[in-house]
């Protein structure tokens, strides 16, 4: 009788130390576990663990509509704010102007491109998409006929662009560069946010 009451006690704290370790291997996460990376015995570089952040405004004077290449302009304010590696995020403040990265060699590609994304929004109005019909005129048209065929060239285009810094410089290829991509007639000017956030140099 004794024996058996000695079986079952065992049986049951097995069940009870099974049931337990269950419920450990299936509990849920807490915040701070799901966060937590699990380095072993290595540790983060302090450099990689202390990032800093720059934010500046560009102001760009424009001659009508074109391209106008802030690469440079770009480069300087990077080597100024000293951040070495990172990311660079660009903002075009407006609603009748761009961003693009493009051919930097052959003045022709940005021609082509300036000529089919006129040709895609004409000034003069739209047709359906089919191309049939009776051409429509654009309804916004306070500050002239270009400009509502302007909004709609920046809304096919791009506003901002994020782009890698190294070695405190944009991380471009060969034949890249950043251009504001103006398509309103007439100069104007022009603010671009510039926001980067990264590693300070070594010598900082």
């Amino acid at each position: 009788m004794e024996r058996g009451t000695a079986t079952r006690k065992r049986s049951k704290q097995s069940n009870d130390r099974q049931q337990a370790l269950s419920a450990k291997q299936h509990a849920p996460l807490l915040p701070a576990q799901l966060c937590r990376p699990n380095l072993g015995s290595q540790s983060l570089p302090p450099t990689a663990m202390s990032l800093q952040q720059a934010l500046h405004q560009l102001e760009i004077v424009t001659t009508g509509e074109g391209f106008t290449d802030l690469t440079a302009q770009l480069n300087h304010w990077i080597a100024s704010s000293r951040i070495k590696r990172g990311v660079l995020h660009l903002t075009a403040l407006h609603t009748s102007c761009s961003l693009t990265i493009n051919e930097n060699a052959d003045p022709r590609v940005l021609t082509d491109l300036s000529a089919y994304l006129k040709a895609l929004v004409p000034e003069e109005g739209f047709r359906p998409i089919n191309g049939l019909g009776e051409r429509r005129s654009y309804l916004h048209d306070d500050e002239g006929p270009d400009d509502m065929p302007a909004h709609i060239r920046t809304a096919l285009t791009c506003s901002t662009l994020s782009l890698s810094i190294d070695q405190g410089r944009l991380l471009l290829g060969i034949w890249q560069a950043i251009y504001l991509w103006e398509h309103r007639r007439h100069g104007s000017h022009r603010r671009v946010a510039i926001h980067a956030i990264g590693e300070m140099n070594s010598h900082e």
